[in-house]
């Protein structure tokens, strides 16, 4: 009996062991998944130079407005005064046509249009069909009570001074296209300047408001930019763009996104680019995470500099969109020196030409490529070592007779250092 529950125990202790040990390995080969298929979000994504075509976000689409409804007749119309404007020397006329009548119905195209002057006289009102500087209308039903607008408008800077005189037409009827006469109140009036341009009845243009990112589309990011606030022309400007998850979806990164950055100054030297997000290391943000990229573009050197505006966004509808400010600097920093000492000076020889020479301190710790030109003449290459060593250079040209001197320019990476050069004797 002692020796049955012994082996009994042993079983157990057996059967135990198992169980723990296959635990154990399933905790193991879910960690160790866990961990293959996790990126890690402490790392800054590289840079990858992958160019792409420019991105155009889709047009906004204009939205239409119902137009099922018969024809209005003129006695079931009311016209008022609607509101004015002015805009780079155009004025904005504007009637309210409303729909008085118990059903539906529609204005469509131009009416024609008569009013009297202030000599008592009835003309018709010469007009342009087609829109006006402010825009287009759109034809439009009116329910009952509904109203539609009909603008005019008058440019009042189309000649001379003096020259133009303005007409007020009062008492204004309108002949609707479909037959029949509307006619507005005595206190609505239409003043035309210098021509006048009519659009048909209608209300304005309108669009469709762009749709919210989907849940889970890079789209529903947030970015930033972490960047120097100065760079210099000619150099690769590198900064950080850190893009964010605020939602409670995973976003995901397939397929990969692309992305435009730019950079715009005042002076209108604008400079943009499109290329693909870097989404090997990175395939997903999870909520509440972010992911940190490196960036780089390189500044043209001939850019003048100031301030400008650093750009960045996703290629989607939806952005996400940051920006930054920075100062490029214009030139590199003054890296040569003239040393003003006996060994520089020009010569004027014997068969009229001049020689100079120069002695210059290259301060950059790379050589540089200069060229020197003498007065109006030609500018010759030299290149200067770097690390403070002093070259000598030396040149001919032909030199204007009875000069005390020699004018001299030299000039490198947008930079350039002007020396007068005293004329010795040969």
């Amino acid at each position: 009996m002692n020796g049955y529950r012994r082996q009994l125990r042993h079983r157990c202790r057996i059967a135990v062991a198992a169980i723990l040990g296959a635990t154990l390995l399933l905790e193991l080969t879910a960690c160790g998944s866990s961990n293959r298929s996790q990126p890690d979000l402490r790392r800054v994504v590289a840079w990858v130079n992958r160019p792409l075509p420019d991105y155009h976000a889709p047009d906004a689409k204009p939205v239409r407005y119902p137009t099922a409804a018969p024809p209005c007749r003129a006695h079931d119309v009311r016209v008022g005064q609607g509101r004015t404007g002015v805009g780079l020397g155009n004025r904005l006329e504007e009637f309210i046509f409303t729909n008085a009548g118990d059903l539906p119905c529609i204005l469509r195209g131009y009416p024609a249009v008569s009013g009297q002057s202030t000599t008592g006289r009835r003309s018709s009102v010469s007009v342009r069909h087609g829109g006006t500087y402010f825009g287009r209308l759109l034809p439009a039903a009116m329910a009952p009570g509904g109203h539609v607008y009909l603008d005019y408008g008058t440019a009042n800077g189309c000649g001379p001074k003096g020259t133009n005189l303005g007409v007020t037409y009062r008492h204004l009827v309108f002949r609707l296209p479909n037959g029949g006469l509307v006619r507005a109140p005595t206190t609505v009036s239409l003043n035309v300047d210098c021509g006048i341009d009519m659009t048909e009845f209608g209300l304005p243009e309108r669009y469709a408001q762009p749709r919210a990112a989907p849940p889970g589309s890079p789209g529903t990011l947030q970015a930033r930019l972490v960047v120097a606030r100065e760079a210099r022309a000619g150099s690769a400007l590198r900064y950080t763009v850190i893009l964010r998850n605020p939602t409670s979806k995973t976003v995901s990164l397939k397929p990969c996104p692309g992305y435009i950055e730019g950079v715009y100054e005042v002076s209108g030297a604008n400079l943009h680019r499109s290329f693909v997000l870097n989404c090997d290391a990175v395939q997903r943000v999870p909520p509440g995470a972010h992911v940190r990229y490196e960036m780089r573009i390189m500044l043209p050197s001939a850019r003048r500099g100031g301030v400008a505006k650093l750009g960045w966004n996703l290629n989607t509808p939806n952005g996400p969109f940051a920006g930054a400010t920075i100062q490029i600097s214009s030139t590199a920093p003054a890296a040569i020196e003239f040393l003003r000492d006996p060994l520089s000076f020009c010569i004027e020889l014997h068969n009229g030409r001049r020689e100079f020479r120069i002695r210059l301190r290259n301060s950059a710790p790379s050589a540089l490529r200069v060229s020197v030109a003498v007065e109006s003449g030609t500018p010759l290459p030299f290149v200067l070592r770097g690390r403070s060593h002093v070259s000598i250079l030396r040149g001919f040209w032909n030199g204007r007779h009875g000069a005390s001197g020699c004018r001299t320019t030299v000039r490198w990476d947008h930079s350039r250092l002007l020396i007068d050069l005293p004329l010795a004797q040969e």
